[in-house]
């Protein structure tokens, strides 16, 4: 058996790495957001991954509506449901782009995001 030895990388190589990784920071933003249809905005100069989860009492859908107006119209996830529980919907996020999440009966869970 050919034993391998892992290669060894200088650290000009690990910081070209960590740069090129696409998301450096997990921020729990649940306190600051609603899901009411208040638009944000992505001012990162990176792509952003916006995770939502809500309580449900029953039926209803919830949005992640993203794109460059300020007040953005193109919804890019969605999740329709018909019973009580947790449901979820994630979708990332430009850099400069607005964003919100629109909801019919849910309460917001959490609120994570990847920039």
């Amino acid at each position: 058996m050919i034993g391998l030895t892992p290669p060894i990388y200088s650290a000009e190589e690990l910081n070209a790495f960590s740069s090129s990784v696409p998301f450096s920071a997990q921020n729990d933003v649940t306190a600051s957001r609603a899901i009411d249809g208040t638009v944000y905005r992505n001012t990162s100069k990176k792509t952003m991954y916006v995770s939502v989860s809500v309580t449900t009492a029953g039926a209803g859908t919830l949005d992640g509506i993203t794109d460059s107006a300020a007040a953005p119209t193109t919804t890019v996830a969605e999740h329709d449901h018909a019973a009580a529980g947790t449901i979820h919907i994630g979708f990332m996020v430009l850099p400069g782009n607005y964003y919100k999440v629109t909801n019919t009966g849910a309460v917001l869970a959490e609120w994570i995001e990847l920039v």
